[in-house]
């Protein structure tokens, strides 16, 4: 039987743009709707500086925080990457004030973007084989510290973009299979899988591999669901077309409300059985007045389980 540790909702550093007013509006918001936690996204918060926690802010943030009964898990930056060279130090730097302000907010769970390399990684296995190790080498360290703490990292898995369609970019993410291949070598018992899958089903409708039997795969490593919709059609047109045109046209990752898309959800949550999940709503901010119906629409996949 899989422990549903309850269902939450993204945060949205585009809404709050560093803004505290906007979100505790957010967070009044989430509560109200009934949501049992919200996955906190610092870089909306401007908490971390030059890599370090501003403590000022991190009081003013659990301040208001703390006047609501969400529970939070953590989504680091997007751009945090550890097999990123150049500025490796940083992007370390970066993730330990991620784990420091989980810590301090009494997070759970922090959601890490599989790692990207650049073009000229993408076709030389070797060097992309080495990149994979150094990640793996950090993670194990900053798992270690998390360990300590209770805290569990959730490595997400990639979504098809146009970069990576274009060969200027890569991340073994796309696949599940080296996503699970990368938690096994990484073999912390802390160290598991956020599954999004509207990532997942763009990825696998463009790369050709079985949506739900990759899911499967990789069922005992999953931590994490990230629940949204979409149409499985990768925008291999133009990154820079507006989101109201990508509707239109069921291009790309979309974040809709859950039944607006044709993801199979209840065919997922009928064969894949975790050990447990936190089920995270990741919906566009535009589309707030679906969120109870979300909610409810989570809540029934649940008895899937």
């Amino acid at each position: 039987m899989t422990i549903i540790k309850g269902i939450g909702i993204n945060g949205h550093p585009s809404l709050w743009q560093g803004d505290l007013k906007i979100f505790e509006e957010d967070l009044k918001f989430s509560q109200e709707v009934g949501f049992d936690f919200m996955e906190i996204p610092p870089h909306g918060l401007d908490v971390i500086l030059g890599g370090k926690i501003n403590y000022k802010r991190l009081e003013r943030i659990k301040e208001i925080m703390g006047k609501y009964k969400l529970r939070y898990n953590v989504h680091a930056p997007d751009s945090l990457n550890l097999m990123e060279r150049k500025y490796r130090s940083i992007q370390k730097e970066v993730f330990y004030s991620v784990l420091e302000f989980t810590k301090e907010i009494g997070g759970e769970l922090i959601v890490y973007h599989a790692g990207r390399v650049g073009g000229e990684n993408v076709k030389d296995k070797d060097a992309l084989e080495e990149l994979k190790g150094e990640e793996r080498e950090v993670l194990r360290e900053i798992a270690e510290e998390a360990e300590k703490l209770g805290i569990i990292i959730s490595i997400e898995n990639s979504n098809v973009d146009l970069d990576i369609i274009k060969g200027e970019d890569f991340s073994y993410g796309i696949y599940i299979e080296e996503l699970v291949d990368q938690v096994e070598k990484i073999n912390k018992p802390n160290v598991g899988i956020t599954i999004d899958l509207g990532h997942s089903y763009i990825s696998s409708k463009y790369l050709g591999y079985d949506f739900e039997g990759s899911i499967k795969r990789g069922e005992r490593y999953i931590n994490n669901i990230h629940l949204h919709d979409c149409f499985g059609i990768v925008n291999d047109l133009d990154k820079k077309i507006p989101y109201m045109y990508k509707i239109i046209y069921g291009l790309d990752d979309l974040h809709l409300p859950l039944g607006w898309g044709n993801i199979p959800f209840e065919e997922v949550f009928s064969i894949i059985k975790p050990k447990f999940s936190y089920l995270t709503l990741e919906l566009e901010v535009r589309h707030r007045d679906e969120y109870k119906e979300s909610l409810l629409f989570a809540k029934k996949l649940c008895n899937l389980f």
